[in-house]
């Protein structure tokens, strides 16, 4: 199941550069073309997020085949941001959408941290595990 998984992440992660090619070559062509400064924004924003996608799968196999849960709000997270440029008229509503990936992402910080402190065996143990 593992090699399944690798070799749609590989899948994906082609597929994602191919795409990102081909929307920059798009891009540059809008650009030459000339286009106003809200859809020059518009294109950048949408360019980073590809980017973003692609080294998800890149980070898939640096981190020995896992994708931890908090890069997927960091992404989610900065996407919002970057909507609130393109959108200002929905700020508040894209501001609550990042609140509550905040709170997610440190409560999954929390989370960790608890459960690292309860797997550590107490300190009166390592210290009989010497004799």
């Amino acid at each position: 199941m593992q090699k399944f998984i690798s070799i749609i992440f590989i899948i994906l992660t082609a597929v994602t550069a191919i795409y990102l090619v081909n929307e920059i070559y798009h891009f540059s062509i809008k650009v030459y073309a000339g286009i106003s400064n809200k859809e020059f924004i518009k294109e950048v924003f949408y360019l980073l997020i590809i980017i973003e996608v692609m080294f998800i799968g890149i980070k898939y196999f640096s981190e020995n085949l896992h994708i931890p849960k908090r890069y997927f709000l960091y992404i989610g997270i900065t996407t919002l941001i970057k909507e609130i440029f393109i959108h200002p008229e929905k700020s508040l509503l894209y501001s609550g959408a990042i609140l509550m990936l905040v709170i997610a992402s440190s409560l999954i910080k929390i989370v960790n941290i608890y459960s690292k402190e309860k797997e550590k065996p107490p300190l009166f143990e390592k210290w009989f595990n010497y004799y």
